[in-house]
């Protein structure tokens, strides 16, 4: 951990404070780019890996040693560093601009799609291993574990993945999961029902009502939010796969759906660029059914983002500060990895 405050550029103060090598690397481009772009006053650099993101344009850094003192960062920052300490030649940075909110743009939403398919892909291991546990790991003797096999397939849930949870199942230790529903409260009175499949139910009970309760959040009676929704069957088709929403419409009552709705941001906000979907709405038993109609009829579904879900019934308006505050409490919530949903019934 080194810190120092000297100036490197004339009316430029600096203050870095670097407790790993990330931050190093960080620092060090982050002050290059500020001497660039800053005209005055203080800037305080601390150790946060992002700092460049947020200093656009976002730039690249070589690997760092971590033995650099005050000095050494001084020329590092004006392009003139001579070697490290051990006298292995280091190269000065190279700043490589590119368009920094874009692509803090593509990155979120790439990494909130990694998380979709890992929660999907955690769900589904779930219920295979209470499947082979119920009625043994033969498909062909086990229909539920046949329907969910076929399901995970159509989901494109990898293979590797499927025969490892199926000898899960067949472990003699594997504890039981258990399907286990909460209910909160939100900010600006929004309801929000929390479901989960878990081998250990105090330590997700404990951890529910924990980040509830650190978000902000209030833990609910049983039946006091639930009321509010109802368990549906949801299919999301992809706007750009639609090439008429009236034919979109058709295919989905031939189908026997009760709606379409859409079609509408599977992102978090306007800033999201995740691709708009429609959603079609059925009933929960039919579900099965009325995904083999939609594909007979060439939907482009979105397995991945299709499902038995808790719906709302009907819709609370927020303002935008409690919008944003139930956003980060759903966000922690799924974070964990017992809670399979989060649903709230915000506008």
């Amino acid at each position: 951990r080194e810190s120092s405050r000297s100036t490197f550029w004339p009316g430029l103060d600096l203050e870095v404070v670097l407790s790993s090598m990330p931050a190093m690397q960080a620092a060090v481009a982050g002050l290059a780019v500020a001497g660039n772009h800053s005209r005055g006053g203080i800037i305080n650099v601390r150790a946060s890996p992002c700092l460049p993101s947020k200093l656009n344009p976002r730039v690249e850094v070589p690997p760092l040693r971590p033995c650099f003192g005050a000095n050494t960062l001084q020329r590092l920052c004006e392009g003139r560093h001579e070697g490290s300490r051990s006298g292995i030649q280091q190269p000065a940075p190279v700043l490589r601009p590119y368009a920094g909110r874009k692509a803090a743009k593509v990155a979120k939403t790439k990494n909130r799609e990694d998380a979709k398919r890992s929660k999907l892909y955690g769900k589904f291991g779930k219920l295979i291993i209470n499947a082979v546990r119920k009625g043994g790991a033969d498909p062909t003797t086990n229909a539920l574990l046949d329907k969910l096999l076929k399901d995970a397939k159509a989901s494109n849930v990898p293979r590797d993945l499927i025969e490892r949870n199926l000898k899960r199942g067949s472990d003699k230790n594997q504890a039981d999961f258990q399907e286990l529903t909460y209910e909160a409260y939100g900010f600006g009175g929004a309801g929000i029902i929390i479901e989960t499949n878990t081998d250990n139910p105090n330590r997700t009970n404990s951890d529910v009502r924990d980040i509830v309760r650190k978000a902000g959040g209030k833990m609910a009676d049983q039946g006091s939010v639930a009321f509010n929704f109802a368990r549906k069957g949801v299919f999301r088709v992809p706007a750009s796969g639609v090439a008429s929403e009236d034919e979109l419409m058709e295919a989905a009552i031939m189908a026997g759906a009760d709606d379409v709705k859409g079609p509408e941001p599977l992102g978090d906000g306007a800033d999201d660029e995740t691709e708009p979907a429609y959603i079609i709405l059925t009933a929960a038993e039919e579900w099965s059914i009325v995904r083999d109609g939609l594909e007979e009829a060439g939907v482009d579904l979105d397995l991945s983002a299709s499902g038995l879900e808790m719906t709302p019934l009907a819709l609370v308006e927020v303002s935008d500060e409690d919008a944003e505050a139930n956003t980060i409490l759903l966000e922690r919530l799924m974070e964990n990895e017992d809670v399979d949903a989060a649903v709230i019934n915000t506008a």
